[in-house]
């Protein structure tokens, strides 16, 4: 995961990505978002993300949640048949609001 985070950083042709069906773990979601998130993300091409079928951890929602909040480039995220409890789908309801954009 460490080397598609680093590549991440780089890549500034890369529109949307699919990680499904890959078992991403908490630390996985963490090094992933890691280049797509912060005021001034490493990554600013990336519009799709298809996280769809993993079973995501409760904390997992939450990073997602900060890279949403603070990546205006981020247009689409699939988060099917990820297990999405209740307080998970709140963090990511909560990051709505403040992106300066609307979801497809």
């Amino acid at each position: 995961m460490q080397i598609l985070a680093d590549m991440l950083k780089e890549n500034k042709i890369l529109r949307s990505l699919s990680l499904e069906h890959n078992n991403l773990n908490e630390e996985c979601i963490k090094i992933l978002c890691g280049p797509l998130t912060g005021p001034d993300p490493l990554n600013t091409t990336l519009e799709e993300l298809s996280l769809s079928g993993n079973v995501l951890a409760e904390h997992c929602y939450k990073t997602i949640a900060d890279m949403l909040r603070t990546n205006p480039n981020i247009r689409k995220i699939d988060l099917s048949w990820t297990q999405l409890t209740y307080s998970a789908a709140a963090a990511l309801a909560e990051a709505i609001p403040s992106c300066s954009y609307a979801f497809k």
